[in-house]
């Protein structure tokens, strides 16, 4: 049987405006095999990035941006017994002035 990715639900505001913060929600992973998610990357889109162990599920993460106004798409990594995949979410984040 061929592997299958695993995905991510990903949800926080899309527009930020003055503060130039965002807190990004991570939902349920989906991964319609056995395995189980050991680590994960969020990459904030605007050269930053913070890595984790374990699952992301139901998790919340912070993330100030320095610059704007700008746009950026913060993706996340997942990694799992197969490997590591690469965007297995993504959400686009409007930073307004």
């Amino acid at each position: 049987m061929e592997n299958v990715a695993p995905t991510i639900d990903l949800s926080g505001p899309s527009t930020s405006a003055k503060v130039r913060r965002t807190c990004l929600t991570l939902g349920n992973v989906i991964d319609p095999g056995q395995d189980t998610i050991t680590k994960y990357r969020v990459d904030w889109g605007d050269g930053s990035f913070q890595e984790f162990s374990g699952s992301p599920a139901g998790l919340t993460h912070d993330h100030t941006f320095t610059d704007g106004p700008a746009c950026h798409t913060v993706t996340v990594d997942l990694t799992d017994e197969d490997g590591t995949f690469a965007n297995a979410s993504n959400k686009e984040v409007t930073m307004r002035t």
